[in-house]
Formats: C-alpha cells, sequence, structure tokens
C-alpha cells in the first residue's frame, strides 16, 4: 500500500514507520541493532557547575538522543547542571529511534575536588599562616557554601577570624591597598559572589618579590575539618575573575600570592565567560598554588599585550599544584619568562561548550590544554609533573594540541608529565581536517620563528591517534626518554608518525631513550618521522614495538641529514626505514650497525610497565663510547645519563640514573 493514497493522518504516520524502518539496523532475529555511547561516561564537578556531555548512536539515520538526569538538570543539548548539594547524579541519553536504547554516565557532585595528597597542593594546603604583616579576613556564606558557614560582617574591623568582614567587593578594596607583607584571608568552606566586584587592573606597587600579598584561605571558628577552598563564583558573559596588572598602563607590579582559592564561573565554560585568572605583561613575581580554575572560557590568560618591545617583563610566575578544569578554549593561554609550571591537573579543557572554537586558525577547532603562545620568544620557562586530560574534547573524544609552543621560545623544558590523549577523536566531526593533526606534545611556529634548545624529557603519552611529539620549526632540541603508549584502532583514512618533525620544517636535535610501543590497529605508521628538511639529527638507544598493524621503525627521508643513528630497537615491523630492512639500511647508510630487533621483554606493556626483564636485549645495549651533538653542543654522550624512575607515573616521580651500561629505552633495569 502507498502512503500517498491514504488519508492524511494515516499516510504520515506509515509514511514515519517506513522510514524508521529503512533508517534501522536490525539484526536476523528482528532486534534492533541500536547502540548508544555518552562521553564522558564519568565526571566530578562542582556544587552548581555545568558540563557538556555527548551521545553518539550506531545502528540507525536517526541519531537523535533524548536526555534526562536523576539529579540536578540536562538541556536536549546535553548541556548538565549540577545540584546544589553533593550529590551521585545519573545523566541518560535515550536513543529517539528506540527507546529501548540508552547510555548513562554518572556524575559526582562535590563541594570541593579531594584534597592533595603529595606535591605542591598538598604542601600549599598545609602552609600555615604567617606571623608577619596585617591580616584582613573575610567569610561569606553564599549558595553553595559549607552547612555550618557564618558569615562576617563588612561593619566589622575584620582583624579577627572571629568578627571578619563579609563580602568579596570588601576583600577586593583591601587587596588593592594592602601593605607589602600583608594577608588577605577568605574562610574555608565559604561562598562568596564574585559579580559584586572584580579583581581588574591591580596596580598595587606596595607588594614586592620579598615581601608578598597574600590572598589565602584560612580556618574559621565554626570549622568543623572538612571544609574546602573558599570559593569565588561568578557568572555572565564577558565576566573575568583576577586580573593583576593593566594593559594600557606601564606600571610594573610584583609580588603576589594566591593560595588554595577557587575561581569558578558557573557557565561550565560556555563562550565568552571570560578568563579566571589573567596576568598582564607587566606584572612579575606571583605564585598560585592549589588554587581551582573552573568553567571559564580561558582558564589562565598570561600574555604580552604591549608587544615584544616590553617583552622583558611577564617573569617569574609559579603555577604548582593547581587544577584547572572545564575551560572551554585553553586551559591555559601563556607568553612568559623564567616561569614554571608544576604539578597541576587539568581536565576537559578546550570541549563542545565553545561549539569546536578555532583559536587561531579556521580549519578546525584549536583549543589545547596548556599553549605558550609566545611571539616575543619566551625564554627559560618549565612545564613539568602536570597531568593532562580529555584535551580539546569534541564529540566524544580528544582532539588538536595538548601542550603547544609557538611560535618562538629559548631554553623550554617540558618533563614527566602524564599526557593521555585517549579516547582520540580524529573525524571531520570533531573539526580535523588534512591540516589540523591531533598532537600530544607540539613545538613549533606559524612564521619565520622558531624553538631553540627545548628539552622533552621523560614524558608519558597516551593515544591512539596522531602524533605524541611534533616538531616544526626547531634547532637544537632534546627529546629523550619519553614513554609513548598507542593503542586503539587509529583512523583508517590517515597514517601517522608517532614521534618526529614536520613536513618541511627546519629541525635539528636528538632523539635518545624513547620507548614507543603501538598496539593499535589501521594505516600505516612510523615510530620516528625526520623529514627532509632536518639537519644535524641523532638517534640513538630508542625501543620501538609493534603490536598491532606492522608499521616502519623510522622514517628518515634523508640519511646524509643523520650525523648518528645507532643502538636502536624494533620489533614487529614491516620495515625498519621506510620500506628498507635492516639489513639494507646498514648496507646503504653505515647506520644502526648495533641495533637489534629482539623481543624486548618488557616488565607488563599492558600495564605500562616497560623495565626490561632480566635477560632482555635492552639491558646494556646503549651507546657509551659514541658521541652526539646534544643542545648544539658536540661530544656529548649519545645515551642519556638519566631515566624514568617508576613504571606508574606519578607528579612527584624523580629521574633514575643509569648504570655504566646503559639499557635502551625510557626505563633503566
Amino acid at each position: 500500500m502507498q502512503a500517498a493514497r491514504m488519508p492524511g493522518a494515516a499516510a504520515a504516520l506509515l509514511t514515519a514507520l517506513l522510514a524508521a524502518c529503512d533508517a534501522t539496523v536490525v539484526t536476523e532475529d528482528g532486534a534492533s541493532s541500536i547502540a548508544v555511547d555518552v562521553q564522558p561516561p564519568s565526571a566530578s564537578l562542582g556544587l552548581g557547575l555545568s558540563l557538556q556531555f555527548q551521545a553518539q548512536v550506531t545502528g540507525t539515520a536517526d541519531t537523535a538522543v533524548t536526555w534526562s538526569a536523576d539529579c540536578g538538570s540536562v538541556t536536549q543539548a546535553g548541556l548538565y547542571s549540577a545540584p546544589a548539594a553533593a550529590a551521585t547524579c545519573r545523566v541518560v541519553a535515550r536513543s529517539r529511534a528506540d527507546s529501548t536504547k540508552s547510555a548513562t554516565a554518572t556524575v559526582t557532585v562535590t563541594a570541593q575536588p579531594s584534597p592533595p595528597t603529595s606535591g605542591w597542593g598538598l604542601r600549599c594546603a598545609t602552609e600555615p599562616l604567617r606571623t608577619t604583616g596585617t591580616f584582613q579576613y573575610f567569610c561569606d556564606c553564599q549558595a553553595g557554601a559549607d552547612a555550618g558557614c557564618v558569615p562576617g560582617n563588612d561593619a566589622n574591623a575584620g582583624t579577627s577570624p572571629s568578627a571578619p568582614r563579609r563580602t568579596w567587593s570588601a576583600a577586593v578594596s583591601r587587596f588593592s591597598a594592602m601593605a607589602a607583607g600583608d594577608t588577605v584571608a577568605l574562610c574555608k568552606g565559604g561562598r562568596f559572589d564574585g559579580n559584586s566586584s572584580q579583581i581588574y587592573g591591580i596596580e598595587n606597587t606596595r607588594c614586592t618579590a620579598g615581601s608578598t600579598c597574600d590572598m589565602r584561605d584560612y580556618e574559621p571558628p565554626w570549622a568543623s575539618g572538612d571544609e574546602g577552598r573558599p570559593t569565588i563564583a561568578f557568572s555572565g558573559s564577558g565576566v573575568n575573575g583576577l586580573i593583576l596588572g593593566n594593559w594600557s598602563s606601564s606600571v610594573t607590579v610584583a609580588g603576589f600570592r594566591f593560595l588554595n582559592l577557587a575561581f569558578v564561573h558557573t557557565s561550565g565554560g560556555a563562550s565568552g565567560s571570560g578568563a579566571g585568572l589573567q596576568f598582564n605583561d607587566r606584572v612579575n613575581d606571583v605564585e598560585v598554588c592549589n588554587c581551582v580554575v573552573d568553567g571559564w572560557s580561558l582558564g589562565v590568560y598570561s600574555e604580552f599585550r604591549q608587544g615584544c618591545a616590553n617583552g622583558g617583563n611577564g617573569r617569574r610566575r609559579y603555577y604548582r599544584g593547581n587544577r584547572i578544569v572545564n575551560n572551554c578554549t585553553d586551559g591555559a593561554l601563556v607568553e612568559e619568562h623564567d616561569s614554571e609550571w608544576d604539578g597541576n591537573t587539568f581536565d576537559n579543557n578546550g570541549h563542545d561548550t565553545c561549539n569546536g572554537y578555532a583559536h587561531i586558525r579556521a580549519d578546525g577547532p584549536k583549543t589545547h590544554t596548556w599553549y605558550m603562545a609566545s611571539e616575543c620568544n619566551a625564554s627559560n620557562n618549565r612545564f613539568v609533573n602536570n597531568e593532562i586530560r580529555r584535551n580539546a574534547f569534541h564529540n566524544g573524544g580528544v582532539t588538536s594540541s595538548a601542550v603547544k609552543s609557538s611560535p618562538s621560545s629559548t631554553d623550554l623544558v617540558i618533563e614527566n608529565n602524564l599526557v593521555d590523549m585517549t579516547p582520540s577523536c580524529f573525524s571531520i566531526a570533531c573539526g580535523n581536517t588534512a591540516s589540523n593533526w591531533l598532537e600530544a606534545i607540539a613545538l613549533g611556529s606559524w612564521n619565520t620563528q622558531q624553538q631553540v634548545r627545548p628539552v622533552i624529557r621523560r614524558n608519558r603519552v597516551l593515544t591512539n591517534n596522531g602524533r605524541a611529539i611534533a616538531l616544526g620549526k626547531v634547532q637544537h632540541a632534546l627529546i629523550e626518554d619519553n614513554i609513548v603508549r598507542v593503542s586503539g584502532a587509529a583512523d583508517p583514512g590517515r597514517d601517522y608518525e608517532i614521534i618526529g618533525t614536520q613536513r618541511g620544517e627546519s629541525f635539528s636535535g636528538t632523539f635518545r631513550n624513547n620507548t614507543v610501543h603501538v598496539a593499535a590497529t589501521g594505516p600505516a605508521t612510523a615510530g620516528f618521522w625526520i623529514d627532509a628538511a632536518a639537519a644535524d639529527v641523532n638517534l640513538t638507544g630508542n625501543s620501538i614495538t609493534f603490536t598491532g598493524t606492522p608499521g616502519a621503525c623510522f622514517a628518515v627521508a634523508t640519511s646524509g641529514d643523520v650525523l648518528f643513528m645507532n643502538n636502536n630497537h624494533c620489533t614487529g615491523f614491516a620495515s625498519w626505514n621506510g620500506g628498507t630492512s635492516l639489513a639494507g639500511w646498514r648496507t646503504a647508510t653505515g647506520f644502526d650497525a648495533a641495533s637489534i630487533t629482539s623481543a624486548p621483554l618488557f616488565t607488563d606493556p599492558a600495564a605500562g610497565d616497560f623495565t626490561p626483564q632480566a635477560g632482555s636485549p635492552l639491558v646494556g645495549g646503549a651507546s657509551t663510547s659514541a658521541s652526539c651533538t646534544i643542545l648544539g653542543t658536540p661530544g656529548r654522550a649519545c645515551s642519556s645519563p638519566t631515566a624514568i624512575g617508576t613504571p606508574a607515573w606519578s607528579p612527584t616521580a624523580l629521574a633514575k640514573p643509569r648504570d655504566a651500561s646503559p639499557d635502551i629505552g625510557a626505563v633503566e633495569r
């Protein structure tokens, strides 16, 4: 029967039913094969904050879902808002084509993130109030504060914890005028209305590096001991959290500390929600420790806005043990000198709420976790001991570049970070194009500037797509002791290189004692890719293992630009170098005479333990006699002097010295 010959309502119903049948895959027993996946499958969220969920429906052309939540609320676009009290909530995405098919995400709603247990976070959380200087105490109890919170009063003198002043605007006024060595203290468990006043363009010239102006937490008399960080909550478009310095002024300020505070925007990171922390170019000697920056458009914004002529400022900024989460463009967009990011946790920065915000270029989402966007040759910066997850989280997977420096820097150190790029999303739906690779750590430039003497050391990168370490215009790089673990199914439409240089970009440097373990299936893969534009390259002591689809151990375009290549290991490969066997490569170039292809005998590669077992061919296989050019200086040892110290990553892990007969790979037995 044709729908067109039936009465209107019946015809419409039959047409819809026929369309549903045509669109849905049905198994032989008549059951629907529709499946629903929701990302992220679990999350931790502060009171009243928001998080964007994504649902993917397969087995039907109708990919729409109906969203619901048993506590808090969720829009039909998947934007979830947490309740005002702690709870464990379930967010459900249910297929519109088949209501029996659904997926559930669990959201743990807490008043504060778990207290730190190690490193900088613990050190700052337990740092006692100093015994010098004048204190001004503040306590407010806006919605979401601890249940026992007792508010202060702005009519109080505020010089005692038992009689604090109250409002954020009063605290801002005091902070702007405080003397060197003084402290503004906010009550633990308190919640302040940040919209009442913003710290904007503060130019307190009385503060100094040797006698800082502090804003931090204190334990109020009513506390029971379980109170979290004081929270300053903001809302609305175009609202910023804390801004030091003034771009329109020539005044230089220095000497500020912010300890154990939470700067929260309640939008969950919607586009246009401002920057949580912003330090302008004439601000020096700043410490931010054990703070939370949650739900902004930009988490931390620190850039030279007055141009390179003023590039000597913006120095000695220390970010330690912070949680930078749910910010929709970049977790941190920075341009600094002599600064350090140490022991911070980054999660869900650059997410779908920004709708694929295109940062810098327009060929896809260019959001990042940490981006050193220096056009003034930022120098002597360290990004160490940080943990990164859910970078640029679009349509259920990570994308774009997590840790990036471009266009110029000198002596940048990226060391002992965990960069988790799983699950990867490498499709057009995630904004990726032919020129938009997924990269965990990327150094390069979009102009004639370059990276000079960078060190990328002892990092652990987990991915199933794209490039783990990508190097553009880089000179005298040192890439050593990194572990890259590639798993899952790679995008079938692309090949990819795990560690290497970018096509057509000038490069020089050394790759030594890295471990690459590829369990992925999919397209052609190269463990190390060295483009023809590279020169003065050393490749030594590296271990590559393919347990999935075999690939090329190396893809060295021009062997004449390689200074030294030996004492490497590779197994499970399709070719040693770009279609050439190891024997053929040795004959053609004279390289890799002492390189090996035996099984590596790792302790437990599935669990990420790449320590060589007793009897492993990697033990003692690195070079102790040959010399390489390291960081532009010839005559240095080709083997790294240190190794990854522990099989499991830790933000407080130390390097392990190698013995007199160093092993191949990142881990020393």
